[in-house]
């Protein structure tokens, strides 16, 4: 009898510690000041990540993690853009492929054909979870016009190649030729389509494309430092990490009519922090908090 009463008192204890964490977490909408009077979710690289289930077992820009980020209540998702070697735009985050597939090189080298439906190997208990190779942008495309309605796509510039030790970024206008193009073969609304890069290298080939998305100019400072780059540039999105986020700075950009996006935040107390700095979009790999954090 002495041992039931103890458990049951155990749990009521942390039923009510977890009730004063959503408590001191939860978030008044009323009180959000930013540009647009409410926050934008954003899958990050797909996502799929739950109190239930908190290991993210689908590999970021897989299918899956697509899916289920728009399936959890994502407005829109960010991937990883890279190009092959003739010219076919691929998702994909890491430098070299063998860090996440079993082969070997950077995606730049090679060809459609042999990184086509490359498999994931994130290693165990991972793999027990998913059967997912890498994509292309096309079929990505193909994917977002069956839905009801076209998410928001935020696309991070990964086009620098590791593996040319000359310059790595001398394939950048071939990237975004073919992005550019891809784009308006497919009719897509730009309005929709967001370019995430920080580099000299890629805002000059940037102002010649002919289908342009909204540019967003990646934060490696600080926000005050790069509100004059932005407003020379005619930029009106910064995206920011966490680390590098502060009120005084999203203040000031807010007063530029800067959007401040920020990513790279999984906890409900994190996410529930910035969205009281404020900002005006979150790229997250833990949609399901979020989307509750902003009913």
């Amino acid at each position: 009898m002495k041992k039931g009463k103890i458990i049951v008192g155990v749990l009521v204890f942390l039923v009510g510690v977890y009730a004063l964490y959503l408590n001191f977490t939860k978030v008044d909408i009323a009180k959000l000041d930013n540009l647009s009077g409410r926050v934008e979710i954003i899958g990050h690289a797909g996502s799929f990540h739950s109190l239930v289930n908190p290991i993210q077992f689908y590999p970021a820009n897989s299918m899956a993690a697509i899916k289920q980020a728009l399936k959890d209540g994502a407005e829109g998702i960010e991937v990883d853009l890279q190009m092959t070697k003739d010219s076919v735009l691929v998702l994909y985050h890491d430098h070299f492929l063998q860090s996440l597939t079993n082969e070997s090189g950077c995606i730049p080298n090679k060809y459609f054909e042999e990184i086509q439906d490359l498999q994931y190997v994130l290693g165990f208990p991972y793999d027990l979870f998913h059967d997912e190779t890498i994509i292309s942008f096309q079929e990505l495309i193909d994917y977002l016009n069956t839905l009801e309605e076209f998410p928001k796509l935020y696309l991070d510039y990964h086009g620098f190649d590791y593996c040319d030790s000359i310059d790595g970024y001398v394939k950048t206008p071939r990237i975004l030729r073919a992005l550019s193009n891809d784009l308006g073969r497919n009719g897509i609304d730009t309005n929709k389509v967001f370019l995430i890069a920080g580099n000299d290298n890629v805002l000059r080939p940037y102002a010649n494309m002919n289908t342009k998305p909204i540019y967003i100019m990646e934060c490696f400072t600080s926000i005050e430092e790069l509100i004059p780059k932005t407003k020379e540039y005619g930029i009106e999105h910064m995206i920011v990490k966490r680390s590098l986020l502060t009120r005084s700075g999203i203040e000031a950009a807010h007063q530029q009519n800067i959007y401040i996006h920020t990513f790279g935040i999984k906890s409900r107390a994190g996410l529930s922090n910035v969205i009281k700095m404020d900002v005006d979009a979150i790229q997250t790999d833990n949609v399901p908090a979020l989307v509750n954090l902003l009913k």
